[in-house]
Parts: C-alpha cells; sequence; structure tokens
C-alpha cells in the first residue's frame, strides 16, 4: 500500500468582498488541516479586497503555506476562479 500524502489547494476567487475576508481568511487559518497553498483572484474589486488579502500574505508565510494574489478586470467568478486554477500546483 501507498502512503500518498493528498495535497490542498484552497481556491477564492474575490469581488467586492472586503468585509467578508477576515472571517474567510480565519477559517482558512485555523482549519485542523492547513492547506499546501491559497489562491485569491480580485475580480477587479473597487473596495479595500485586495489590500485586506495582501495585508495576510506572512500569516500563510508563516504557516507555510504558498500564497497567491492575482488580480484581474471584472470578468466573473468562473473567470477569476479559473485563472486561480491556472496556477495551482496540487
Amino acid at each position: 500500500m501507498h502512503n500518498k500524502r493528498i495535497t490542498i489547494s484552497v481556491i477564492c476567487p474575490v469581488y467586492n468582498g472586503e468585509k467578508y475576508i477576515d472571517t474567510s481568511i480565519l477559517s482558512i487559518l485555523n482549519q485542523s488541516t492547513l492547506p499546501d497553498e491559497v489562491i485569491f483572484c480580485d475580480d477587479g474589486s473597487v473596495d479595500e479586497s485586495y489590500s485586506k488579502i495582501k495585508s495576510y500574505k506572512f500569516r500563510f508565510i508563516k504557516k507555510k503555506i504558498r500564497f497567491i494574489l492575482l488580480r484581474s478586470d471584472h470578468l466573473g467568478p468562473g473567470s477569476a476562479r479559473n485563472k486561480c486554477i491556472k496556477e495551482s500546483t496540487c
């Protein structure tokens, strides 16, 4: 039997989600099994979503979680999600 380790990616498309980001990120960071990577794509938000996500970068790095923050024009959640998936290594 092979003991293959499962890898976990968290994909987060974001559009004007500033008021939900703290709760979402803290939920990810407090899981009993941490992900290997977290990839956010800000889909052209006009609020402070991008900077708020960016402020958590070192908390992910401290827990040895690969952190990627992308930006795109507002093209919808499908486009942002697909952009994250393309960056995923898991």
